[in-house]
């Protein structure tokens, strides 16, 4: 890949130094919201929503003080969201300095107890990982694609830990059990040229909206609008007066909402 400079001032604000970035789907619209930790201007988080689209994001601040969560030693914060408990939201960790909590270096664990578009991060342990790590920088991914979560942590010394995962939860052994679904959205054909069938399920009955939106977040079309019942349902989309192009198609059903990417071919 090649990458050219586009802007040296993307994120507008007035910050101070050592700036740490870290970008996850807070609100589950479907884009990247973004996280700030500034050592030298707060020791609090820095939330800015995107409010643009996932193709091209437009952050807007929120708060400086994010959740009320308190960073000393902002420098070393390098949050990582992961949804850990497989709850269909995103968990929290960070950084456990020395002292704090009667502990020593580690990693602080906050479970989301809220929802996927309101999240609400409470503190399970501050000492997640089963040994003292050195300002710890986690990473959760799966490294073998076994299907379960595998766990690397840089330290302040330079080395690298890995944890490989046994199991969903990998190294923790804090789970709770994964609700079912809400509501589920798939578009068929992929891609489409130029009609698609939007099929959705309801676990409840519901007012639904399902919208079609173009990556710039411009509303296209409007499938659906108006109260649905428990069940299966489908919509046929027909672009053929669209460009072709990446669409985003939008369901929202009571509190939650989903979105899948739509490709049209002419």
């Amino acid at each position: 890949a090649q990458y050219v400079l586009h802007s040296e001032n993307f994120v507008p604000g007035n910050f101070s130094v050592i700036i740490v970035p870290s970008l996850a789907d807070l609100d589950a619209d479907g884009d990247l919201d973004l996280f700030l930790t500034d050592c030298g201007l707060t020791t609090d988080i820095i939330y800015y929503q995107n409010v643009g689209s996932a193709a091209w994001p437009q952050f807007q601040w929120v708060t400086n003080a994010w959740q009320g969560l308190t960073l000393p030693w902002a420098s070393v914060r390098y949050l990582r969201f992961f949804d850990l408990d497989e709850d269909g939201d995103l968990d929290l960790f960070f950084l456990n300095v020395e002292g704090e909590e009667g502990q020593g270096y580690n990693l602080r664990y906050y479970r989301n107890v809220g929802t996927p578009q309101s999240p609400q991060m409470q503190l399970v342990t501050p000492a997640w990982l089963p040994l003292e790590v050195d300002f710890a920088c986690p990473e959760f991914c799966d490294i073998d694609s076994d299907g379960h979560t595998d766990l690397f942590v840089g330290e302040w010394n330079g080395g690298l830990l890995f944890f490989h995962g046994t199991d969903t939860a990998s190294v923790s052994p804090y789970t709770k059990p994964r609700p079912q679904r809400v509501m589920d959205l798939s578009l068929s054909p992929q891609p489409g040229n130029p009609t698609v069938a939007a099929s959705y399920e309801l676990r409840a009955a519901s007012h639904v909206l399902l919208k079609v939106y173009d990556t710039a977040g411009r509303e296209v079309r409007t499938l659906v609008e108006g109260w649905k019942d428990a069940g299966s349902h489908r919509v046929t989309f027909d672009g053929s007066d669209l460009a072709a192009g990446v669409y985003l198609v939008r369901l929202e059903a009571g509190d939650f909402n989903q979105t899948q990417k739509l490709v049209l071919l002419k």
